[in-house]
């Protein structure tokens, strides 16, 4: 369907009368080794589901990967595609990978802008996650309940049980902001704004390792 095309093992249409044009396909079963591809972005997977008036794109299977010019997106159960709200969801250990940085969680939302080429290409510029969050980069490792992550600015926020790991030194509170670019980040007791329920007062903790050589690069509160 103009530039978007499927290839699979086998390949099922629906048809439905269309209106001076005889039948239409409204919707494409494409079943074993399955790979599609748009302009922008290309998609593998065991089995997909296109239905093509809404542009959605439901790819399952236990190595579901899509490429973006930014940033790799694969999960083990299930990715839909929704073309129109240049929207991403990927369920099942999901993964986003951009160079060295890896975001991972239970659940993935990827939101889709054109790039500063000023030709038109799509790529991942932000993601929602939520569930087991881990993000992994060159400068340390971190988990957390929930994040969001500016794919293009590298940056990220994480908010419930976070722990930031660098080297043998573990920080740990309830909210954090890494800046994967610049290898540092804050940590504070709770988010901005928000204090802490039931009159309890939080506190960060920070476990450092006697022998480690170097500090953790991060400002706590």
């Amino acid at each position: 369907q103009g530039s978007f095309f499927v290839i699979a093992n086998q390949i099922d249409a629906f048809y439905r009368d269309g209106a001076g044009n005889g039948n239409k396909i409204w919707k494409v079963v494409a079943k074993g080794d399955v790979f599609a591809k748009s302009e922008d972005d290309e998609v593998f997977g065991d089995q997909a589901v296109y239905l093509i008036d809404d542009e959605h794109l439901i790819l399952t299977g236990s190595n579901i990967i899509l490429n973006s010019s930014r940033g790799r997106l694969t999960a083990n159960k299930r990715i839909e595609y929704k073309a129109k709200e240049k929207v991403a969801v990927a369920i099942g250990d999901a993964i986003v990978i951009q160079n060295e940085n890896r975001v991972m969680a239970d659940k993935l939302t990827a939101h889709m802008s054109n790039d500063a080429t000023g030709k038109g290409k799509q790529q991942i510029s932000f993601i929602k996650a939520e569930g087991n969050v881990r993000i992994a980069s060159g400068q340390g490792f971190a988990q957390a309940d929930n994040a969001d992550y500016d794919v293009i600015k590298e940056h990220a926020t994480l908010a419930g049980n976070v722990r930031l790991t660098q080297g043998q030194n573990q920080l740990n509170g309830r909210y954090a902001e890494v800046d994967m670019k610049k290898g540092t980040s804050r940590l504070l007791a709770n988010k901005p704004g928000t204090t802490a329920s039931g009159g309890k007062k939080e506190r960060v903790y920070i476990l450092i390792d006697p022998n480690s050589t170097e500090a953790p690069k991060t400002n706590s509160q």
